[in-house]
């Protein structure tokens, strides 16, 4: 995975911070979470080190109660639903827990894509990409995750494809 963040970013991203969100057993149920896992950012956006580090803080339920609070990566994760919107900004902080961060740092396109082990059947995490740009048309983004990731031997769902994709264009 390493490998497939790496390629994306000298594919010529810039002022794009991506991350993984993994699940892992915590207290006996499973949680994402960004903590120990793989991410890259461009170094000349302190705004987006400094969202990296408030996403630390951060885990979300895949399995078990929420009480209806998902926050993005579980979302994506547990309806198996990629996710885009233009601007987290006009998101509610129940849609979207870490509003407040994004606010503070300037975050607005956001992109969640599932990854997927080779043979497409098990989701292994979500990919996060952070934007400080509102942007509508992910296609670039998406087709440079998915040749990244097909370099290491994973996948993505082709969200270009597929009528099950989420997208999420609100705007005040």
């Amino acid at each position: 995975m390493t490998m497939a963040l790496r390629y994306f970013i000298e594919l010529g991203e810039k002022h794009v911070f991506a991350q993984v969100w993994a699940p892992v057993k915590n207290k006996g149920q499973y949680v994402l979470t960004t903590s120990g896992q793989l991410f890259v950012l461009d170094l000349k956006c302190t705004g987006l080190h400094q969202y990296r580090m408030a996403s630390l803080m951060y885990s979300f339920s895949v399995d078990g109660e929420t009480n209806g609070v998902l926050g993005l990566p579980a979302r994506v994760f547990r309806q198996k639903l990629s996710e885009w919107t233009p601007n987290v900004q006009y998101y509610s902080d129940k849609e979207y827990q870490r509003l407040n961060h994004a606010l503070s740092y300037d975050v607005r396109g956001t992109l969640a894509l599932l990854v997927f082990e080779p043979s497409g059947q098990s989701c292994v995490g979500v990919l996060e990409l952070i934007l400080t740009s509102q942007k509508i048309n992910y296609a670039p983004e998406v087709d440079k995750v998915c040749k990244a990731l097909e370099a290491v031997n994973l996948k993505s769902s082709n969200i270009l494809d597929s009528p099950n994709t989420l997208a999420n264009s609100k705007m005040k």
